[in-house]
């Protein structure tokens, strides 16, 4: 398990890097703004470049803000998971709308496979 925690502003944003059955989850707890961009891009491309073809799952359940640079993290990491032939999925719990909301009202939504928690995110198949 790989962590990382980011002081911002004014939250503590937490990046953690773990493997899950057969697939690389990389969770995010906080706020996704310019402070904390980057790192969690830095996890996400080191999950996405691992050579093993496993699933990458990005559980944003925890996020409680997601900026315009967190959308920007999370259209990189669809384009570099494309160009890697790798499955990436993000988990969105349904009763928060910080994550759903950004990703709508940005016209992204449609970008990725969402679904509604981990264990949904890693059922072989899915």
């Amino acid at each position: 398990m790989e962590s990382y925690a980011v002081n911002g502003s004014q939250d503590l944003a937490a990046i953690s890097t773990d493997r899950v059955a057969d697939s690389v989850v990389v969770t995010v707890d906080g706020e996704v703004d310019i402070l904390s961009g980057p790192p969690i891009r830095r996890a996400l491309a080191d999950a996405l470049d691992e050579h093993d073809g496993r699933p990458v799952v990005i559980d944003l359940t925890r996020v409680t803000l997601l900026s315009s640079t967190g959308l920007a993290v999370l259209v990189d990491a669809h384009w570099h998971a494309q160009q890697r032939g790798r499955s990436l999925v993000l988990v969105v719990d349904p009763d928060v709308h910080a994550v759903r909301l950004a990703l709508q009202m940005a016209g992204i939504v449609t970008l990725f496979t969402i679904v509604a928690d981990l264990q949904e995110a890693l059922r072989p198949g899915d």
